[in-house]
């Protein structure tokens, strides 16, 4: 770095690229600053006033489950790796069409009209490679509390692994989340604005669908590059967990809003119960929820949604399938079953691996207790839980064998939805609902 100068690029709803004046390297930090040039010290006394973007090393967060006491541990820029997710329009290859402007996807990045309708690309989010390193453990006077604690870094330091998300047949150091829920038009499931999320499909309908934007192979979805599946459960609670760390809570709903979830009445069609995509274009790659409280007939229904960093309506709207995991068992309690590589996704967990030790909760409610995994959030005890105890977010389960992930919750879900909320209750091979979507990744 030259004479330990940073010069501000630009200047946009608080965020400022800031690029050292050598030229070396870049990134994001919010600076409540103006002028053209800043010293370390201007950086330094910025980051003390909440700019959290700036990578320092590792950061998490610990939960003590017993007493529902969160924490924050490692580096204090607890925003790092979640400043780097960005809206993109990404070509069937994989690569990257053009990357979108942040403060508002009608644009591209560079300032010119962009093009949401899926003819030039899916409507993604980037989200860069991290690595996990997640901990359980007792403490307390005989051991009485239980600690989970995850801790996330740029590089795989000691203790860390590649997030699960990251593996997909190989090590990725990309991956893509819609940034709209699927929608299904010239036998393809895309990402785009401005239409209703298609719903009423099964698992494998959406798999093929997805599948379909490959450009080589289709029957099993590999491409040059990698492969086009439908949202996979392991990038979900990729962008659960960095959700979770950068508000310090599972209780999105309160930090975050509660986004299209709290409708009544209506029917499930289009700009009733079902919302439109795009409502979060304005915002760009910044988080926002607009919440309406009544019936789904409403006109001011129409405008309600949330958007964390570009993944619109990631909880609530229509409920989405997440693939690459199944839960098995003829009783409520499941053994939790996944695979990483889309070639192998399939409706009854053949040739999945079992996550060791994890069974789910034996009956419906709000989570209160999670397993010890590293492969996401799993409800393993309802008892206690509450909207605000727990986990916060509802969980579902039947007797009936070889289910789907679903994941989010919809439109009229109320205080039970929200990024943790799972249901294991319908079988993968024919959970169509007209109240469930899916979505398109890479």
């Amino acid at each position: 770095m030259a004479a330990g100068k940073l010069i501000f690029n630009k200047a946009s709803g608080g965020v400022l690229n800031v690029t050292p004046a050598d030229g070396v390297t870049s990134t994001n930090l919010v600076l409540p600053l103006s002028g053209t040039v800043a010293t370390t010290a201007d950086v330094a006394n910025a980051i003390a006033l909440g700019g959290r973007d700036v990578y320092l090393g590792s950061y998490g967060l610990t939960w003590n489950e017993t007493t529902g006491v969160y924490t924050r541990i490692g580096a204090e820029n607890y925003t790092a790796i979640q400043s780097n997710m960005k809206r993109c329009v990404l070509n069937a290859d994989g690569s990257v069409n053009y990357y979108l402007s942040a403060t508002d996807s009608n644009y591209k990045a560079d300032g010119t009209a962009a093009d949401l309708t899926g003819a030039s690309g899916n409507v993604m989010v980037e989200i860069p490679k991290f690595y996990i390193r997640y901990g359980y453990t007792t403490t307390g006077g005989g051991g009485s509390d239980t600690v989970h604690s995850w801790e996330i870094s740029q590089t795989p330091d000691t203790g860390f692994a590649e997030h699960w998300a990251f593996t997909r047949g190989t090590s990725v150091a990309k991956r893509y989340y819609p940034a709209y829920q699927g929608y299904s038009t010239g036998s393809k499931l895309i990402s785009r604005s401005g239409v209703y999320p298609t719903t009423s499909l099964t698992l494998g309908q959406f798999r093929a669908l997805s599948k379909a934007n490959s450009i080589t192979n289709p029957s099993t979805g590999q491409t040059v590059n990698g492969y086009w599946s439908n949202i996979d459960f392991a990038l979900y609670e990729a962008i659960t967990l960095l959700m979770i760390i950068e508000y310090g809570t599972m209780d999105i709903q309160s930090a975050l809003g509660k986004g299209r979830t709290m409708l009544s009445g209506g029917s499930w069609v289009g700009s009733e119960l079902i919302g439109a995509t795009g409502l979060s274009n304005a915002f760009g790659n910044r988080t926002a929820n607009y919440t309406y409280t009544g019936l789904s007939t409403d006109a001011s229904a129409d405008l309600s949604f949330m958007s964390y960093r570009g993944c619109e309506n990631f909880f609530g709207n229509v409920w989405r399938m997440a693939d690459g995991v199944i839960f098995l068992g003829t009783t409520n309690n499941k053994s939790m079953w996944f695979s990483t590589n889309p070639s192998t996704f399939n409706d009854t967990a053949s040739g999945y691996t079992q996550v060791a030790g994890v069974s789910t909760a034996s009956s419906p409610g709000y989570g209160r207790k999670l397993a010890s995994t590293d492969k996401g959030f799993i409800i393993t005890d309802v008892a206690g839980g509450t909207s605000g105890n727990g986990t916060t977010d509802y969980y579902y389960t039947s007797t009936t064998d070889a289910t789907v992930a679903l994941v989010g919750g919809s439109s009229n879900d109320g205080l039970a939805a929200g990024p943790l909320y799972l249901n294991v209750d319908i079988a993968a091979a024919s959970a169509a609902r007209v109240t469930v979507g899916c979505g398109v990744s890479f």
